[in-house]
């Protein structure tokens, strides 16, 4: 029997055998809890305070180097050994962060030195020293303030979002202020808001206008034709402007044309960009 971590009788051989695995996987270091304190982003190591205290079977505590110092952090990548620089995803670890650190079963050093396969300097085992870390559990103190659902996958952080939706099959592009498709949304109505009125734009006003004033001259030239009486000066005037107000009217009529034809292209623009939008997020 112990008492306060001593035998206070002579121990059985049960007794003792139970201290030493007490003692055994007191020392065996699998996994811990930890906290970044420094970050580098070139080596993509961290120093690292670990969470718990290390308790001996006999109920002494064991203090451990605090912090953890070149821990390689863990990243998701691929294609380093094929492609120029391959392909990783980055985050901006800091401290603060909360990790996982996971001891391997033998000495790294020489193998983050110089990597492939390498004899280790020495025969320690489920050392501290030899720690890698996974940035991202979180504990209840800490949790993420994301607006990715439960359904979502994605990339997020506390003010934008790229997300998969699994359930409806629909992909959401937003940052804080408003979504991809709100904002295509508002580029459509844009679009539409330039598109001409069929029937009311300023060009068939005017052309409407002009072709009232070139029956009215054709009406005084015939008046003045007939009528001998009118001022000759007049007629000359009326005369010499009707030619223009045909150029005017053939010219405004064309315009007219291209106006129509343009409305037509940007409510096509519109319809396209509507029918895009519906594709991808409706």
């Amino acid at each position: 029997m112990r008492i306060n971590g001593k035998f206070a009788v002579a121990p059985t051989i049960t007794e003792i055998m139970e201290l030493l695995a007490d003692n055994i996987g007191a020392k065996l270091r699998v996994s811990s809890t930890g906290e970044i304190v420094t970050y580098d982003p070139i080596k993509r190591t961290a120093s690292i305070s670990i969470g718990e205290t290390l308790v001996l079977g006999d109920g002494t505590t064991m203090p451990i180097p605090a912090p953890l110092l070149d821990v390689p952090v863990i990243t998701l990548q691929g294609g380093t050994a094929q492609i120029n620089g391959g392909v990783h995803l980055g985050f901006p670890i800091g401290a603060g962060d909360e990790c996982l650190v996971i001891f391997c079963d033998f000495n790294i050093d020489n193998w983050f030195t110089a990597g492939g396969q390498q004899i280790p300097a020495n025969a320690r085992q489920h050392d501290i020293s030899d720690g890698f870390a996974i940035v991202g559990p979180n504990s209840l103190a800490n949790t993420l303030r994301t607006f990715l659902t439960a359904l979502e996958g994605g990339i997020s952080s506390e003010t934008a979002k790229l997300a998969i939706n699994p359930e409806t099959g629909l992909i959401t592009i937003a940052n804080e202020a408003a979504t991809l498709a709100q904002i295509l949304s508002n580029v459509i109505s844009a679009i539409n808001a330039t598109n001409t009125p069929s029937g009311d734009c300023l060009i068939s006003q005017i052309l409407t206008a002009v072709l009232t004033m070139s029956s009215t001259l054709a009406a005084l030239n015939t008046a003045i034709a007939t009528e001998s009486s009118l001022i000759p000066t007049a007629a000359a005037v009326a005369l010499g402007l009707e030619p223009i107000l045909v150029t005017l009217t053939a010219t405004l009529t064309a315009l007219e044309v291209t106006a129509a034809t343009q409305s037509s292209i940007s409510e096509a623009d519109a319809a396209a960009a509507q029918a895009f939008t519906e594709a991808l997020f409706y």
